[in-house]
């Protein structure tokens, strides 16, 4: 027998082996970039948030509740007895809305 190389059937089951690997992992990858462009997104929303919240809590003489819309976010802004309440509403990739609040001392 010649072993010289690989036949036509090797190389075609080869390459259909590949081609099912990756239509499986395909999907995935997929997934796992919107996650993680959701994990960016609230981010920068919780970022936004304590920086707005770090102001206000130093300029006090603000009327609340008080609210400021920016790009995609949505901040509002309660003084409760003895803090003040920052949230920032968003919606992610899937359409789904969500909510993250911190507080500070007033």
């Amino acid at each position: 027998m010649n072993n010289r190389g690989f036949t036509l059937v090797e190389v075609i089951c080869a390459f259909s082996l590949i081609m099912i690997i990756a239509t499986a992992i395909l999907p995935l990858l997929t997934q796992v970039r919107m996650e993680q462009h959701d994990l960016s997104i609230k981010r920068h929303a919780i970022l936004a948030l304590n920086n707005h919240l770090t102001v206000l809590s130093h300029d006090l003489p603000i009327q609340f509740p008080y609210e400021i819309q920016e790009d995609n976010y949505s901040f509002s802004f309660e003084v409760q007895t003895q803090y003040i309440e920052g949230c920032v509403n968003w919606e992610d990739s899937h359409n789904e809305k969500n909510k993250f609040c911190l507080y500070a001392s007033s």
